[in-house]
């Protein structure tokens, strides 16, 4: 009877192959339980191993290390379920999602109620209370967040030196693993440094970023945010890539990537779905499960299915895996999922290692040259790496005004940094025509940066000379503007409307 009821309940995880679990009560302490199958299957927080005598024998869930993250990150955790600021549980859901405000502020402070236990949640405390002075974080986000970031850090703290938070939005997840980090470890020689990844830096994200910087001012070298696409990111085993809602395929895409280049992963999975465009990306490591789940007439228990499958894409892949839950009183999508690769040489790039799926960035795009998008992002990558060389250029790519520019440049011909025109002219005849490619873009430089003040010009010829039936020569120029001041170049500051003005005064003062 036990085996038919496992069956009628769990057969919909694999129906081609029909797994037959007897299940003790959930008193469960014993080391073996009788099972008709055809491969490990995990249930009631045991994973079990196969063996020749058709018996599964029960062992505790493989974790990243011997200390995995339910101590002092769960009993955190648990004092945070009874915090004073929490929402009625009996109000909807919207009343949650309030932002918290500067009034908020006495919710999170010290009150003569408070106890031993509640003072040890000073640090969230004092994180929530410059988040009430911005005024742009939902009460529910901030709790979920902290939580998820609570079990990262005790996790991955020892053993990771630089996260990637992709898709960060609000950044409210790299905020808090640097909190966490510089409580506990200000001291050392190799501080956490954050990277965040997003199509767009959010007004809450800056506002976040002033905030907390006015109370941790040390932490501003240690954080950056990048706005792009995946397609530019490029993991790396020494960067844990972290997300806390990862919404739909999004969170196979992570799998696969952090599986093909061997590199950390913290991940809440979000918005699950079983669309065959949104798993296009999923990992080649677990083909099989996600086979099943597509093709699958009906899924019962779709979360816990697609799920399981990027557990097991990075069990075989070769990671250490650690799962836990946050609290369902902060978010009903409550699983994360950490994974560690076992011998990961940091200082290696694993990533050409012949035994992965071919890497490439997240996901792979085929550039098309005709695309101008998808011709200016070719342009630029976001290496994720723990080195000096790649937070250098993290540190160019950096921030809203960079990202400005960025945008600026999509819109302008040959995507170009600074405002930039052609123009083409008859050359003169005698000796002068004579005059080598150089020469003339030296000469064309020189005379446009004359006609405005603190304009600079430079000229680049563009093809070949033009000869017509008369013999007469023609040249075409491309003109990219920018303001100098004092000696420095200042792209930002001329708009294309200014730049085609001077263009035009150019053009008429050429002879």
């Amino acid at each position: 009877k036990a085996a038919m009821a496992a069956r009628s309940c769990y057969d919909h995880r694999q129906q081609r192959r029909c797994i037959l679990v007897a299940f003790t009560s959930l008193a469960f302490a014993g080391s073996e339980v009788a099972v008709i199958g055809q491969r490990p299957f995990r249930s009631l927080g045991l994973a079990y191993a196969y063996n020749q005598e058709k018996t599964l024998r029960a062992r505790p869930p493989r974790s990243l290390s011997s200390t995995s993250a339910t101590g002092a990150a769960a009993a955190e955790i648990e004092k945070l379920t009874h915090h004073k600021a929490l929402w009625d549980e009996s109000e909807p859901l919207s009343r949650a999602r309030r932002k918290l405000k500067p009034r908020h502020r006495a919710l999170f402070g010290p009150s003569i109620t408070d106890t031993d236990e509640d003072t040890s949640l000073s640090l969230f405390n004092e994180f929530c209370t410059v988040l009430c002075d911005t005024g742009v974080m939902p009460r529910k986000e901030i709790f979920e967040t902290w939580s998820a970031a609570l079990y990262i850090h005790e996790t991955f703290g020892d053993k990771v030196r630089r996260v990637c938070d992709v898709a960060a939005g609000h950044s409210l997840l790299a905020w808090a693993l640097l909190v966490l980090d510089d409580n506990d470890n200000g001291n050392v020689d190799t501080p956490l440094t954050v990277l965040c990844v997003d199509r767009r830096m959010p007004p809450s994200a800056e506002a976040i970023r002033l905030a907390m910087l006015d109370r941790w001012p040390h932490l501003e070298e240690r954080f950056d945010f990048v706005e792009g696409s995946l397609e530019q990111l490029q993991p790396h085993s020494s960067c844990l890539l972290a997300s806390v809602h990862a919404c739909g395929g999004l969170s196979d895409l992570l799998i696969a990537s952090a599986a093909s280049t061997a590199s950390p992963i913290a991940l809440v999975p979000c918005c699950h779905t079983r669309k065959q465009k949104a798993l296009l990306g999923a990992s080649d490591y677990a083909r099989a499960e996600y086979d099943a789940i597509i093709n699958a007439n009906e899924v019962k228990d779709l979360t816990a299915m697609l799920d399981e499958a990027r557990e097991a894409a990075l069990r075989n892949a070769g990671f250490d895996i650690c799962t836990q839950y946050l609290p369902k009183r902060f978010t009903l999508k409550n699983r994360i999922i950490m994974g560690m690769p076992r011998n990961t040489d940091q200082n290696n790039d694993i990533s050409s290692s012949d035994t992965l799926i071919p890497p490439g960035r997240m996901p792979p795009i085929e550039i098309d040259i005709s695309l101008a998008k998808a011709n200016f992002l070719s342009r630029f990558t976001i290496p994720c790496e723990d080195s000096e060389g790649a937070r250098s250029i993290i540190e160019e790519l950096s921030g809203k005004t960079n990202a400005e520019r960025r945008k600026k440049a999509l819109h302008r011909k040959g995507n170009a940094e600074t405002p930039t025109f052609d123009i083409s002219f008859w050359l003169p005849p005698g000796d002068e025509m004579d005059k080598a490619q150089d020469k003339w873009e030296v000469s064309l430089s020189k005379f446009a940066s004359s006609v405005r003040p603190n304009v600079r010009c430079d000229a680049k010829q563009i093809g070949k000379e033009f000869i017509n039936s008369s013999g007469r020569r023609a040249r075409a120029f491309r003109l990219s503007y920018w303001y100098e001041t004092d000696g420095e170049e200042n792209g930002d500051e001329l708009t294309n409307d200014e730049a085609k003005a001077i263009h035009t005064e150019i053009y008429a003062e050429l002879p």
